[in-house]
């Protein structure tokens, strides 16, 4: 159900579409954020969660890890984050039925650790998590969150059709490029995105990025020695989303 905002938006002669993304010069974040809800469907009100995950092993759907690999990253706060990872996999029921994970790294390059039809052997996903090498350089946010709408989730690299998407973002800066338009296509699409922000990231620009509500998808946390504090909350979060669009697109079809 669109909001009246969202249907005179639309009817909006100077309300231009770019892609899968409506945009106008001059938006403000009021705009911005109702606008997301515009894609999404649905007004903020109308947002529903289930009080509590119901259980992992039941749970089908397609993650990406996406992670800052830049150069403002210390080496030792860059291996806390690989632990956290594995943690977080560890979390779930890893397979080619039920949760498949790719792991990306970015700084102003993107790269694929590990792809969606990659994952199935979970020793093997775990080894990667604890092993990949840090690249190094800027932080390019927008250019990776693109680059996962075009290159990760894609069929050829193990996406299903019908199965919840969900990204987890986790970075320690500001972004050197633009990322509402590129966070709001990858909304466009149905993936869930849950953003962890840690030292320098700025809040605003991680509300941006994420899904609605942002006070259940963006996370922030001092230093990376934190990372492990939210892992019970992200994880939950996650899982509740998954459980629901599983609903929704089971209704849907």
């Amino acid at each position: 159900m669109y909001s009246e905002f969202c249907i005179k938006k639309q009817n909006d002669e100077k309300f231009v579409e770019k892609g899968t993304v409506f945009q106008q010069d001059g938006e403000s974040d009021k705009e911005f954020n109702d606008l997301k809800w515009c894609c999404l469907g649905k007004a903020p009100s109308l947002e529903n969660f289930e009080p509590e995950c119901s259980g992992r092993k039941d749970i089908k759907a397609d993650v990406v890890l996406i992670v800052d690999g830049s150069g403002s990253i210390h080496p030792e706060d860059f291996s806390i984050m690989r632990t956290f990872l594995e943690a977080l996999v560890r979390s779930f029921d890893v397979s080619r039925d039920t949760v498949q994970f790719s792991l990306v790294q970015f700084s102003e390059n993107v790269q694929i650790e590990v792809a969606l039809n990659s994952s199935h052997n979970i020793n093997g996903l775990l080894h990667t998590l604890q092993s990949f090498p840090q690249i190094g350089g800027g932080t390019w946010t927008g250019n990776a969150l693109s680059f996962v709408r075009q290159r990760v989730l894609v069929k050829s690299m193990g996406a299903r059709a019908n199965v919840p998407r969900v990204m987890v973002l986790i970075t320690d800066g500001e972004s050197q490029d633009e990322v509402k338009a590129p966070a709001l296509e990858l909304q466009c699409l149905g993936v869930e995105v849950f953003v962890v922000g840690v030292s320098g990231a700025m809040y605003t620009e991680l509300v941006a990025i994420v899904s609605p509500p942002a006070d259940t998808h963006v996370f922030i946390m001092n230093n990376f020695r934190d990372l492990q504090q939210i892992l019970p909350e992200l994880t939950e979060s996650i899982c509740l989303r998954i459980q629901y669009k599983q609903k929704m697109i089971k209704h849907n079809l």
